[in-house]
């Protein structure tokens, strides 16, 4: 039987309230349009707050340079300017969702986050105080880089090399300016990108954000577009409760998790698109460590042809509309949200996370600290380089390390961690994937290749604390597979090694849950 442990403390003295007595603004939505009639709209399906999108690099065309303030923040048909507007006049909130940058700012053109982290703070700065001008008190959070931790190159997307720079100095800039407004990361892509979470607290960079930032995108998968599917590591439970577990494991037990964006457009009928919304609000509710879900996007024109079919409202123009359909997902959240205007974590329920296994894999000679045998193919021992013990396991260039198969239980959720140093003349000319090897007993056979989504930043570790990086990364054996084998392979010229590697199996358990009261927030609601 497992205990939840509910503790109250007293509200912050300082800085963004870790939590509030309830959980306000718990739905909100994206957009790239802000109509006041649509505004109203979606206010009256309880939606009531919005995650605004802001291009930097459309923003700031050239260089402005401070007390100057000729930012251009009219851009994208006036979308910021509405946002703020609209959700001053409707007391709702705002999330600024910062992506991309000028080429006139970064030192290597093709690299994207290879600006002056002081620069960027200094847009940041320029933008809350525009919206102070234009809405005063509505940004809740900013988001520091949206997705572009996820889809740029792989030393970008280690945050070792650039990101820890932009963070630390986007988090000075913001709670200088409002220490009430929280900080949030770029987007983890789901539980399969919790690494770049560890990553960051491997880093040192705990204190500077406020919640941890999951998009939610399984759309166009088969089976593993259905939120409660557990065939998968997609499972939807089973993503926030790692992720919360992986903040857990680095001593930060009170971050809360944010669900910034999530949609269904492929393949699904209206019906299936307003299920699978109701499922990510009703875990995400009975979670307790979920506060806030906004799906993308609210509202979409060019209706018939060209709308975005995840929107809850459809229209053909959003600024003189002749028609606009409110979806089934749209009259979900009118019937929903007044069923739980704010979610209370006090009653939170139990998570049907994937079951994990009953015992860990019994690795042979997981630290190198013996002679190499048949338990390790492709490594030289190394005594000069380890990150514990005695040695580790070398190799350079294409080379791989490959571990024997082991015993593994079918359908069930592991944990595989091992630490790794990378040394390369080039960094961003080499780079080590991970597989899993799954087969099935007791000959191996029909082999099956599995590499953990979106872990393609495994490089050059010298930015790391001892030039070790933890690698970590959660994984499902499938249900005709019994035997497991990991494969840690080179591209390129360089050298690597790993050392303590285990195969763990992965049962998370209940959540700590602390409640900090917050004092902008008003007496929960009768039954909340």
């Amino acid at each position: 039987m497992h205990r939840i442990l509910v503790v109250l403390l007293p509200a912050a003295v300082c800085g963004a309230p870790l939590h509030a007595a309830n959980f306000s603004h718990p739905y909100a939505m994206n957009s790239w349009t802000y109509p006041a009639w649509g505004c109203d709209m979606l206010d009256q399906a309880g939606i009531t707050a919005s995650r605004v999108f802001i291009p930097w690099w459309e923003c700031e065309q050239t260089d402005v340079i401070p007390p100057a303030t000729n930012y251009l923040w009219t851009m994208v048909k006036n979308m910021i300017p509405n946002c703020l507007t609209n959700a001053h006049r409707l007391g709702h909130k705002v999330h600024l969702a910062i992506y991309d940058s000028p080429s006139w700012a970064r030192s290597n053109s093709s690299v994207m986050l290879s600006y002056p982290p002081a620069k960027y703070a200094e847009f940041i700065t320029g933008l809350l105080e525009f919206c102070e001008r234009t809405a005063p008190g509505v940004v809740d959070s900013v988001d520091f880089g949206n997705e572009d931790i996820t889809w740029t190159s792989r030393m970008e997307k280690d945050p070792s090399w650039y990101y820890q720079h932009i963070l630390r100095a986007g988090h000075a800039a913001v709670k200088a300016f409002n220490p009430d407004i929280k900080v949030l990361t770029g987007s983890l892509w789901g539980a399969v990108s919790a690494h770049q979470l560890d990553e960051m607290y491997q880093l040192g960079l705990g204190p500077y954000f406020d919640r941890i930032n999951l998009h939610y995108y399984v759309q166009g998968m088969g089976p593993a577009e259905d939120p409660s599917y557990t065939g998968d590591v997609w499972h939807y439970p089973t993503n926030i409760r790692y992720l919360k577990y992986i903040a857990e494991q680095n001593g930060d037990p009170e971050k809360l998790v944010w669900n910034t964006e999530y949609a269904w457009k492929i393949a699904v009928t209206e019906p299936e698109k307003s299920g699978y919304y109701r499922q990510i609000l009703d875990y995400s509710r009975r979670s307790g460590f979920v506060d806030m879900c906004a799906m993308y996007p609210g509202l979409s024109e060019d209706y018939p042809s060209g709308h975005d079919l995840a929107a809850l409202i459809y229209c053909n123009d959003q600024s003189t509309p002749t028609i606009i359909i409110q979806t089934t997902a749209y009259f979900m959240y009118r019937t929903y949200t007044p069923q739980h205007p704010t979610w209370n974590p006090a009653l939170r329920e139990t998570l049907p996370v994937i079951p994990g296994a009953s015992t860990h894999v019994a690795m042979a000679n997981p630290g190198f600290e013996n002679t190499i045998g048949s338990e390790w193919t492709g490594a030289t021992r190394d005594t000069a380089q380890r990150h514990s013990g005695a040695a580790s396991g070398r190799a350079s260039n294409n080379g791989a390390i490959v571990s024997q198969y082991y015993d593994a239980e079918s359908a069930r959720l592991y944990e595989v961690l091992a630490w790794i140093k990378i040394d390369a003349s080039n960094p961003s000319n080499f780079y080590i994937s991970l597989y899993n090897l799954y087969a099935s007993g007791p000959n191996n056979t029909g082999v099956q290749w599995w590499g953990p989504p979106h872990y393609d930043s495994v490089v050059d570790t010298r930015h790391y604390p001892g030039t070790w990086r933890r690698l970590r990364y959660l994984c499902l054996v499938p249900a005709d597979k019994n035997r497991i084998a990991l494969r840690f392979e080179g591209h390129g010229t360089g050298t690597f090694w790993i050392d303590d590697v285990q195969i763990r199996a992965l049962n998370m358990p209940e959540p700590t849950i602390i409640i900090r009261p917050d004092v902008r927030i008003t007496a929960p609601a009768a039954g909340a």
